[in-house]
């Protein structure tokens, strides 16, 4: 079988089949490079290395997926190798245009076609300075200077002699800044966190028609980062899986009701009186069309009283996911909600601002990263403020990102 002669819908049945895998997928389609390109010049840029290691990453979600059918399902693209047209940016890759002009330009950030293929089952590649890990060069460089200059005569020429002779080792200093660890992943999870999405029922054409509920997703930044630690610090590589929960929406299928809408429409509905009398006419008859007209769908919730510890934790829970707001926002629209103060300390107690921050910043720094230093710090402040963040959280958010932006010194001083 010809792997580089398949279709992409005929590759992907393949690889949920298991009759074939993504290395090998990866690896016929490198080869055809290598051994066409030299004619064809398709090509501007292989990333042979980073292809081979998103297929693995596949091929290890596949794995897991035949293991546990309910678990999370691979997505359409997961493990099928793409040629990216070169207008596209990829983020720590080359993007000329084919032009002259950007040789040597490697691309900051994804594109969103980019950043939706990821979304759609594709692996991100982040290199350790994206991470957070630095190289300290001060400090070696102050050991080096003051290496045989303690100021004892003796002990100095022995030191020299010492470093003449066997040479002096000094090993750098490496540092992990786990708070930009933390931003570069709350940025995967905007791209791939989803609201849960309930399934609804519709009528088209006379027919009742279903459209299936959507899990809820989200991404556990913090344990995502905390799986970075050990491949950060011991300078290997490493396959991350992003910590993922999926959440079931409260009507994930609507199948049944939708069979009872049809079957309430399918024949006419005859109406008559038991017992008529002199003048009485003998029956009504409702079409088919009149009954569409007149079905009203709608859903109703469970009989009962209103739980409101559970409204009001699910409801956190949900703000805080996909639509960050500081704890102090959060108490506001509960107690305009009517819910008592225990119950709203109770529910808010767990909320992690700064992350919820972090995320929230993240999301708009897409609009702020082309402005100057002075107007991302006031526009970002402006906006952490508005969404009820604390001070202290939004000053230390604003500098992470100025940080992250490569801003200088004097311009990550705040403004009191």
């Amino acid at each position: 079988m010809e792997l580089t002669a398949l279709s992409l819908s005929a590759a992907a049945a393949l690889l949920r089949a298991g009759e074939v895998s993504s290395v090998q997928l990866t690896e016929a389609a490198l080869q055809r490079t290598a051994a066409a390109d030299g004619k064809l010049h398709a090509f501007l840029h292989v990333d042979a290395a980073g292809a081979m290691l998103q297929a693995r990453a596949a091929d290890a979600s596949f794995a897991a997926w035949r293991k546990d059918p309910a678990g999370a399902q691979p997505a359409a693209v997961a493990g099928l190798p793409l040629a990216i047209k070169d207008v596209l940016c990829v983020a720590g890759l080359p993007a000329t245009a084919g032009s002259r002009i950007l040789q040597g330009f490697i691309a900051p950030y994804d594109a969103t076609a980019i950043s939706r293929l990821r979304a759609a089952g594709a692996v991100w590649r982040a290199t350790p300075a994206q991470l957070g890990v630095s190289v300290d060069l001060v400090g070696p460089v102050q050991a080096a200077y003051a290496f045989g200059r303690s100021g004892d005569l003796v002990a100095d020429l022995l030191a020299h002699w010492q470093g003449f002779y066997a040479g002096l080792r000094l090993a750098p200093v490496i540092v992990l800044d786990q708070n930009r660890t933390e931003a570069f992943i709350a940025q995967l999870a905007l791209e791939t966190q989803a609201e849960a999405r309930e399934a609804t029922l519709s009528v088209v054409d006379g027919r009742v028609q279903v459209t299936p509920g959507q899990l809820g997703r989200t991404v556990d930044v913090r344990a995502a980062s905390t799986q970075l630690v050990l491949p950060l610090t011991s300078f290997t590589g490493a396959d991350i899986q992003l910590a993922v929960n999926e959440f079931k929406p409260a009507i994930g299928d609507a199948t049944l009701q939708a069979a009872l809408a049809e079957r309430i429409v399918s024949e006419p509905l005859v109406l008559f009186i038991a017992d008529p009398r002199a003048g009485d006419s003998d029956a009504w008859t409702l079409d088919r069309k009149l009954l569409v007209e007149m079905l009203v769908l709608q859903r109703v919730e469970q009989a009962g009283e209103v739980n409101d510890a559970r409204f009001a934790t699910q409801w956190v829970e949900t703000q805080t996911t996909f639509r960050p707001r500081g704890a102090r926002a959060l108490v506001s629209e509960l107690r305009r909600r009517g819910l008592d103060a225990e119950t709203i300390a109770v529910a808010t107690a767990g909320v992690d601002e700064l992350a919820a921050a972090r995320m929230a910043a993240a999301g708009r720094m897409r609009r702020l990263a082309a402005l100057p230093a002075a107007a991302v710090r006031r526009k970002l402040g402006d906006f952490l403020q508005r969404r009820g963040f604390a001070y202290d959280v939004v000053r230390s958010v604003v500098t992470e990102c100025l940080t992250a932006q490569g801003a200088p010194p004097d311009d990550l001083q705040s403004e009191d």
